[in-house]
């Protein structure tokens, strides 16, 4: 799967050829695969479009205009928070469901802000994959790059059936927020112990078969670790789940006098927190090089 990542997203770019084929190579050799194997046409048609058509588009325009980039986003938030601000000004003395939860629950506009926010994530991920490659003679990628993400999202969809349960926004809202502050947490502290198992350059380019051995070792304890961390994750939300009770932030929300700033607040805060603990699923591999670097 990560070599059809690296190549739809980055196979365009001649000035990668190289580092790029050396990655291939390397990940290829691990795993015993033909590093010459072609997806399958379902993907290829499917998310593999995405990647060539969306997701590297976006990865030439961040790394060509950064600062264009980032003021739209700035934008965005500063209109949500504008609205979200004038109802957090004008709070009424006592909550009210004002049916928030209704409504957003048949907005036309929150899967579009739910894949935009995860487009973003994956543009930032793919950007660093990106600086990695131009820099060949640093070190390699942090294999595993797309297992992270598919798990991630397979244990998320559990995590966000728990958060909305209950059919009140307020609550939803004050379950989710410390449910990502928690994740987040959690996950990045774990994935420190993940450790970096890609080999250094030069034993990789030795095509040494014990390393590749190892390296390939290495990776399916990583898999593992992978998987673990996500299940220990949801189980600690789960029983957070049992026990949660709403406390002043769904009190606070309920209190916004206006609809279109509970909707406005509500996508803003799913949309940064979301974001936030995306990025840390997503960059586990980065953050386990991190760990490896530090500790040692």
């Amino acid at each position: 799967m990560d070599v059809w990542f690296l190549r739809d997203t980055f196979g365009h770019d001649e000035t990668l050829e190289k580092s790029l084929q050396e990655e291939v190579n390397m990940i290829s050799q691990a795993f015993e695969v033909d590093p010459k194997w072609e997806e399958p046409s379902l993907i290829r048609n499917t998310f593999g479009l995405y990647l060539r058509y969306i997701l590297a588009p976006s990865i030439k325009a961040l790394d060509g205009y950064p600062c264009m980039v980032t003021g739209c986003g700035v934008l965005i938030l500063g209109f949500l928070s504008a609205i979200s601000i004038r109802g957090l000004m004008n709070l009424s003395a006592v909550p009210e469901d004002l049916g928030t939860f209704q409504k957003v629950e048949h907005l036309p506009i929150v899967p579009v802000v739910l894949l935009l926010c995860t487009h973003i994530i994956m543009m930032i991920f793919a950007y660093k994959q990106l600086c990695v490659l131009k820099n060949p003679d640093k070190c390699h990628l942090p294999f595993p790059l797309t297992y992270t993400i598919f798990v991630g999202k397979l244990f998320m969809v559990v995590r966000m059936v728990m958060a909305y349960s209950s059919g009140e926004m307020g609550t939803a809202i004050n379950y989710f927020f410390w449910q990502e502050l928690i994740l987040t947490f959690m996950h990045s502290a774990l994935s420190l112990l993940i450790g970096d198992p890609s080999p250094p350059r030069q034993d990789a380019e030795s095509r040494d078969l014990s390393v590749v051995r190892n390296y390939s070792n290495q990776l399916k304890t990583v898999f593992l670790m992978i998987m673990a961390i996500d299940t220990f994750k949801t189980f600690v939300m789960y029983l957070y789940w049992v026990y949660f009770q709403p406390g002043w932030i769904a009190t606070m929300f309920d209190r916004i006098p206006y609809m279109s700033s509970q909707v406005a607040l509500s996508i803003l805060i799913h949309a940064v927190l979301d974001m936030v603990q995306a990025a840390a699923t997503m960059f586990t591999m980065f953050i386990g090089r991190f760990g490896r670097r530090f500790l040692s």
